[in-house]
């Protein structure tokens, strides 16, 4: 139960959004409706929201819209999309260019809804309790009065000041604007009565036993002694990254001593007198160094509970993408029954649009079902079970009929599809099945990218011991900078994520099975003048030698 956890559902599906809000509630959360992108506006005017579901069409706005607008009100909030398939490409778009929006799917499992919603409340959660305990940690920085707090890196006297307590703007009499990013070195006296340079960078690397006193320089110029105390604060892995200073001024101390050597051959009742200052100024400074183990130890405390809250972090972080690839399966099982059911229909029916329907369920059914099936690929190649099952291939029946395959939607489009194959092409060690996907997926692309009346060209020939296959067509061509990034997962080209559906992961993919392969892919290509993708495959005479 969680009710400081505010949620707003933005959906003009009435039932749907009461849904929602009725399994919200009964987790506890505290959440509220709009029906609109007005009354969802008006709503943040008046209420501080942690969530906000959005649906992304909305009858007087953009769901996207509204949640730039949203942000703008409250830019701590968080914004889940919520979008159908249509529209799925927009909600991806979108989540990339806002690190602090993600989306959900319809239609919703409500069971795999509420379990995000549930990360998404525990990782807020985490991030608040990490920004409290920098607060606290910033809070011992400003409480001490007295004494000088002082963070710097671990480079000796040349480290720059990372933190300045108000208690060192007190002694030293600089402000923290001043002060912060300049070295440590200016603060003592290069002439220190008490310790030479050497031993001052020593103690400022925690090599040297402290505290020490040293001779220090306020902002006036004037000098004065100090007792310094320097504590490492290491990172997980036992590694010094910064040191906390410690300073006090003890200039009234070293004062009583002078004046108890001065008085001490000439008055003895004085020596008991001076001995109990001495006594009493002890008791302070062991009072002074018990309250600074224990701001050493809620240093500690603060620097292990961070650790938790880092930890906590990769452990939700690898459950969501556990998340995502049971996801992608659980797909698979309904969208077979749309698939066969969809095929069924189209070749029973016979009247129109009934039997045109039917094949666009279809059509649409198995488009997905490739692109699951590209994201199960991916998910397995990024856990390293992504295998071949190879064998010495003859690949040029595989070639002609990938180019046949095509051939159809070459003539619908109007493009001319040829293929130019060697007389004699050498076997290849290759997965026949991954190699046909790898050339079928480039001749998809090379089709979608190429206007009416262009040409694309199947080539495939011996170059150094390899196989070398090439796609080639009188598309656009490709800016260099989006050359640079074509084999990244999820990457398109700016005018195939304004035209054309997909996730940007099949020539990812094409080139995580080419490079199992052993071989190699890479594209060629000038804005203007069409692209070349070619890729290489192992041959019987390289394997040999290998």
């Amino acid at each position: 139960m969680d009710k400081e956890f505010r949620i707003m559902i933005i959906d003009d599906d009435v039932h749907l959004a009461a849904t929602i809000k009725s399994i919200l509630d009964g987790e506890g959360y505290v959440t509220h409706i709009a029906h609109d992108g007005q009354a969802a506006l008006d709503m943040c005017q008046g209420m501080v929201f942690d969530l906000a579901l959005v649906d992304i069409k909305l009858p007087d706005v953009s769901g996207i819209v509204l949640v730039d607008k949203l942000l703008e009100i409250q830019p701590a909030m968080e914004a889940i999309i919520i979008t159908g398939y249509a529209a799925l490409d927009t909600a991806v778009e979108a989540v990339r260019q806002r690190p602090i929006l993600s989306y959900l799917t319809k239609p919703l499992n409500m069971d795999q809804f509420l379990a995000f919603i549930r990360q998404v409340v525990k990782r807020r959660r985490a991030e608040k309790s990490q920004r409290e305990s920098e607060a606290r940690l910033k809070a011992i920085f400003e409480a001490a009065r007295d004494v000088s707090l002082v963070m710097t890196d671990t480079a000796g006297m040349n480290a720059p000041i990372l933190e300045f307590s108000a208690g060192a703007e007190n002694i030293f009499g600089y402000s923290q604007e001043e002060i912060i990013g300049r070295p440590i070195g200016m603060l003592h006296a290069l002439d220190d009565i008490y310790v030479q340079p050497p031993e001052i960078e020593a103690i400022w690397r925690c090599d040297e036993i402290s505290p020490r006193e040293a001779t220090l320089i306020k902002k006036s110029g004037e000098r004065f002694p100090a007792l310094l105390s320097t504590y490492p604060v290491n990172d997980a892995g036992g590694n010094m990254v910064a040191v906390v200073g410690v300073s006090i001024d003890i200039t009234e101390r070293k004062q009583m001593e002078h004046a108890q050597k001065y008085h001490a051959n000439q008055l003895e009742d004085m020596v008991g007198q001076r001995t109990a200052e001495l006594k009493a100024s002890k008791d302070v400074l062991v009072k002074e160094i018990a309250e600074r183990k224990k701001i050493e130890e809620r240093l500690k405390e603060s620097y292990e509970k961070e650790k938790a809250l880092r930890e906590q972090l990769e452990t939700e972080i690898n459950k969501q993408m556990q998340f995502t690839r049971a996801l992608a399966h659980e797909l698979k099982t309904p969208l077979t029954s749309i698939l066969m059911s969809s095929q069924t229909l189209g070749n029973e029916l016979c009247e129109e649009p009934l039997r045109s329907l039917a094949k666009n369920i279809s059509r649409g059914a198995s488009n997905l079902n490739d692109r699951i099936d590209e994201l199960l690929d991916v998910a397995r190649g990024e856990i390293g079970m992504l295998q071949l099952k190879a064998e010495m291939l003859d690949i040029r029946p595989l070639l002609q009929e990938a180019i046949d395959d095509m051939d159809t939607l070459a003539a619908s489009r109007e493009i001319t599809l040829i293929a130019e194959l060697a007389p004699s092409l050498p076997l290849v060690w290759a997965d026949e099945v991954r190699i046909k996907q790898i050339v079928l997926n480039l001749l998809n692309n090379a089709l979608k990218f190429t206007p009416e009346g262009g040409r694309v060209c199947l080539q495939a020939g011996s170059k150094d011991s390899k196989l070398l296959v090439e796609i080639q067509d009188t598309g656009p061509g490709i800016p260099d900078e989006e050359r640079k990034l074509i084999f990244d997962l999820y990457h398109r080209v700016r005018v195939d994520r304004a035209e054309y559906s997909g996730l940007g992961i099949g020539l990812a993919l094409c080139k995580s099975l080419v490079v199992l392969h052993g071989g190699d892919i890479w594209v060629e290509s000038n804005e203007g003048e069409g692209s070349t993708f070619s890729f290489t495959l192992l041959t019987e005479s390289a394997e040999s030698t290998n």
